[in-house]
């Protein structure tokens, strides 16, 4: 017996969303972008499809659809029980400042993610966005202390969440008072070099299938640089 018209649009989904991994991987994420549009307006549910979708908008420059991405998943996925679904909301929601009007939901499930789940095979990643969470608030000295915690985990070969905690590190101590210019050009410089290095390259094919967390990084490393560049010229200001 053929399946209703819900296992069909199902199935109609899986098809485009493997479409837009594939587009993704090879840099094109405009159309990407669109076949996860197309495929979440057939099947909304998995809550994968709208993470990978908000950071499409966000490196398209798109941040009115980023933020409707994130405002979407809070809505869905923010009271799920799964830590691993709390983390990747939150993570999400936490790749620029203020992406969402309430940004204390966000807090809360970075919360919840880092509490009683010591044993959880990914808490070492939900160390990064709760480290992530404490640099957006301000509190730079605690983002530092959580990244030193989840370190040790990732050691040479998990050369993404190596990455991108460096470059939180780098815009932590950039930002603390007084700022540590020397340690976050440091981190910054050893983020860049991973990525240069030891990320697969666009202009070598296609990327694989963490390319989500290929435009995290990439994301958050136009950020820090920014903010580097900022701090390091105010540093060399003269106060009046």
């Amino acid at each position: 017996m053929a399946g209703g018209p819900e296992e069909k649009a199902r199935a109609e989904a899986k098809a485009i969303f493997a479409e837009g991994d594939r587009l993704a991987r090879a840099g094109q994420w405009q159309a990407a972008s669109r076949s996860y549009e197309s495929g979440l307006d057939l099947d909304p549910s998995y809550h994968w499809h709208w993470y990978v979708s908000a950071s499409l908008f966000l490196e398209m420059g798109d941040e009115k659809g980023y933020r409707r991405q994130c405002r979407e998943m809070l809505g869905r996925f923010g009271q799920d029980a799964d830590p691993a679904i709390a983390d990747r909301t939150a993570k999400a929601c936490l790749l620029v400042p203020d992406a969402v009007p309430d940004m204390k939901r966000v807090l809360e499930l970075a919360d919840r993610t880092v509490t009683g789940t010591e044993k959880h095979r990914y808490y070492p990643y939900f160390q990064i966005s709760k480290a992530l969470a404490e640099y957006r608030t301000g509190h730079f000295p605690a983002a530092i202390d959580w990244l030193r915690k989840s370190d040790p985990n990732f050691g040479q070969t998990r050369i993404y969440p190596g990455a991108l905690s460096r470059l939180v590190r780098a815009m932590a101590y950039a930002r603390m008072q007084p700022a540590d210019l020397s340690k976050a050009r440091t981190a910054l410089a050893e983020a860049v070099q991973i990525m240069d290095t030891q990320f697969p390259q666009l202009s070598a094919g296609a990327l694989d299938g963490n390319w989500n967390d290929w435009l995290h990084c990439r994301i958050l490393r136009r950020e820090a640089e920014a903010l580097l560049k900022i701090a390091t010229k105010e540093s060399s200001t003269p106060a009046k």
